[in-house]
């Protein structure tokens, strides 16, 4: 017991604050540092039970995309595919879009999936994430000291003054969020390449109120500047914790995955 409850503090220290190696030492180690801490975080989500664990990644698979002309390695979950491939899929996601957006890749949950085939009209915006970049940016050389200025950018036009702090959502609080304008309930930063801010949705499908919580990312790889956002249905607190460990799964799996140490 007081194992676990030790690794959990050192879990959520580290999903809750800025990525920090030791000081003082070579960058090379730094970056040996930082994967030998991303296999600790994934073997203690293991033992904890509490976010999403590794045995939930395909470890050794990967996509690769071009952003511009660096290759970089998306990584591939177990119990989702990316359907962007595959033209049915493509036309429904391209419905939602941006202009000037560069859709790589748009991974849903297998059960879900089934639902969405049986369904021409349905398009899946639960347990799925959108992989993208900005067509005139694709070029561009991105260092990780552009990314707050970037970030502030791509933030700046949602609201962040109902929730003070995540754990302020409760009911009543949900009913001030207007339709269809997602609200800053959170922001933190896993990794110095990463900068992420937890929107919650509020919605209305066939008079039927829902919550949904986009995980928003915005990071730097291979010099190049990549987004993704994971979808997943707000029913509770846990759905949140789950939904912001699953994203900071993937992105912190990216940036192992295109580490060369």
């Amino acid at each position: 017991m007081i194992k676990i409850t030790v690794q959990l503090i050192l879990l959520i220290s580290f999903f809750t604050n800025c990525y920090s190696p030791p000081q003082n030492i070579p960058e090379k180690e730094k970056e040996t540092h930082f994967t030998e801490m991303v296999d600790s975080i994934m073997e203690l989500s293991e033992d904890l039970g509490m976010i999403y664990t590794p045995e939930m990644a395909k470890k050794s698979s990967c996509q690769l995309i071009n952003i511009g002309d660096v290759e970089v390695c998306i990584p591939l979950l177990t119990g989702m595919q990316n359907c962007y491939d595959n033209p049915k899929f493509k036309n429904r996601i391209d419905q939602l879009r941006t202009e000037g957006n560069i859709i790589y890749a748009y991974f849903m949950n297998d059960s879900l999936i089934r639902v969405a085939h049986k369904n021409p009209n349905y398009i899946v915006v639960s347990d799925c994430i959108k992989v993208f970049s900005l067509d005139k940016m694709k070029d561009f050389d991105f260092p990780s000291k552009k990314l707050d200025v970037t970030y502030t950018a791509t933030t700046s036009e949602y609201k962040k003054d109902i929730f003070n702090k995540a754990v302020d959502i409760v009911d009543d609080k949900l009913k001030l969020l207007e339709i269809d304008q997602p609200v800053i309930i959170d922001e933190y930063q896993p990794h110095k390449n990463i900068r992420t801010a937890v929107l919650l949705m509020r919605s209305l499908l066939e008079n039927k109120e829902t919550y949904t919580i986009m995980v928003t990312n915005v990071m730097s790889i291979k010099r190049r500047l990549l987004y993704f956002v994971y979808y997943y249905n707000y029913v509770g607190p846990e759905s949140l914790a789950f939904a912001k460990s699953k994203s900071d799964f993937f992105g912190l799996r990216i940036i192992k995955l295109n580490t060369v140490l």
